[in-house]
């Protein structure tokens, strides 16, 4: 019988971003994997800025990467270490195997231009 889950692209991309930090020696947890995907470049992303991935999701909610990564988990493409107070994602064979062949595939890069933060409070 048949789950009816099929790996699709977003998974495809979960799968690659945490093989790629797995090649740097790092692990992200949900919050750092979403940093990632909307391109927020700050002291801990910095070195992924140049990867292909930065900023490649930049409408995944945290809720559906959450939906998202629970799937890869209950289907063994992902798994979790508990270091430092929290659970990062880690990849095992199955996981690592979709994102090897993931990234054979040339990957552009999506330039989007940023617009300037919209002032929310202002001096009277």
């Amino acid at each position: 019988m048949s789950s009816g889950f099929e790996i699709r692209t977003m998974h495809r991309k979960i799968l690659a971003v945490i093989y790629l930090l797995e090649e740097k020696g790092k692990a992200a947890n949900g919050d750092g994997l979403l940093k990632i995907f909307h391109g927020e470049e700050d002291e801990e992303t910095t070195f992924f800025a140049n990867e292909a991935l930065f900023g490649s999701l930049l409408s995944m909610s945290s809720k559906r990467l959450k939906i998202q990564t629970r799937l890869l988990l209950q289907r063994g493409y992902l798994s979790m270490v508990y270091r430092d107070e929290d659970y990062y994602f880690t990849l095992p064979i199955k996981g690592r195997l979709i994102a090897e062949k993931f990234l054979l595939k040339p990957i552009k890069k999506k330039e989007v231009e940023k617009k300037p933060k919209k002032k929310t409070i202002i001096d009277l």
